[in-house]
């Protein structure tokens, strides 16, 4: 009997469950900064991306919007952590919003090419997909991932004065490079998952929503500065 049951996409459902509750979790106890409000939004879209790969798989269905909502998910979270980074280290440019450009670009390309969006195979644990313009879509999607990578290294060894974010800098470091490291050596050594590249990665996000939700509860920076601030305040009256 449980040999003829659809098991597609049922590791989606597992991650995308364990998600909600990592992202309900952080809203409640959390601080409020901009930092924890784009780690949330990461959480949310990794969330939702494992939802619609459930539903794309388990349904069997091969909608063309359904792999458009899918892979337009997957292009924004690279420029988003890319973003996160810079605005937790406080790395501030008048052009740092261009690194959505991309995102825009090829969210734009498919939506024109939608009818040549396919779902190529369903697993349990991960979906291929087909989509035009795979290289140059591939080069986009991993420069901020890349770019992220090379800059936490670069922040842990800045960040001296502050234990916490010395700490905090350490656990994205972990998370992200366990996140991505790993597939990107598998793919270095074998092509077979190609086509997968994208659904794979979100599995593995699932550390980094992991990470990610450990960083909102811990760094409250925004929370303790108000208290010292008033604390402040009611000595000098």
């Amino acid at each position: 009997m449980f040999l003829n049951l659809n098991y597609n996409g049922i590791f989606s459902l597992l991650i995308a469950s364990v998600e909600i509750v990592l992202l309900f979790n952080s809203l409640l106890v959390g601080g409020k900064s901009k930092p924890n409000k784009i780690a949330l939004s990461i959480i949310l879209l990794l969330f939702l991306y494992q939802l619609s790969e459930f539903l794309i798989c388990y349904k069997g269905t091969k909608a063309h919007i359904a792999v458009y909502s899918a892979l337009t998910i997957i292009t924004v979270l690279p420029p988003l952590g890319l973003y996160f980074v810079a605005e937790y280290y406080k790395l501030k440019s008048k052009y740092l919003k261009l690194i959505f450009l991309p995102a825009v670009f090829f969210t734009a390309y498919f939506l024109l090419t939608m009818g040549r969006l396919e779902v190529l195979k369903c697993t349990p644990v991960y979906a291929s997909y087909y989509y035009p313009a795979e290289f140059l879509y591939g080069i986009f999607y991993y420069l901020p991932i890349w770019a992220v990578m090379i800059i936490l290294p670069i922040q842990y060894k800045k960040t001296k004065n502050n234990p916490t974010k010395k700490k905090l800098t350490l656990v994205l470091i972990i998370g992200w490079y366990l996140t991505f490291l790993p597939t990107f050596i598998i793919l270095y050594l074998s092509d077979v998952y190609k086509s997968a590249v994208e659904s794979i990665l979100c599995k593995q996000a699932f550390i980094l929503a992991l990470t990610l939700s450990y960083f909102v509860m811990t760094n409250k920076e925004k929370k303790k500065k108000s208290e010292r601030e008033n604390l402040k305040h009611l000595l000098n009256n």
